[in-house]
């Protein structure tokens, strides 16, 4: 995460206790990458996992504002990234 941050990726982290559980990407506001595959070696290689693509427009906009919800909530949650070296 903070690699990404450093790379100038906005990235905002959930401090909350109860951590969400989300697992879905929004690629370019066209497609809906959704489903339990987490984004580790694991899942890759040995994870039992499922994942689905849409690109209907009503899933795909619940999604966004759900996204769109959690990155206002998130807003003082920042992460900076650190130069590396």
């Amino acid at each position: 995460v903070v690699k990404m941050a450093a790379a100038g990726i906005p990235v905002r982290n959930d401090s909350n206790k109860a951590h969400m559980h989300h697992k879905f990407t929004i690629v370019d506001g066209k497609v809906l990458i959704s489903g339990s595959f987490n984004y580790t070696r694991q899942a890759v290689l040995q994870n039992r996992e499922n994942v689905t693509f849409h690109t209907d427009r009503p899933t795909l906009a619940a999604f966004c504002k759900e996204f769109d919800g959690l990155w206002k909530e998130f807003a003082s949650n920042k992460v900076e990234g650190k130069a590396s070296g």
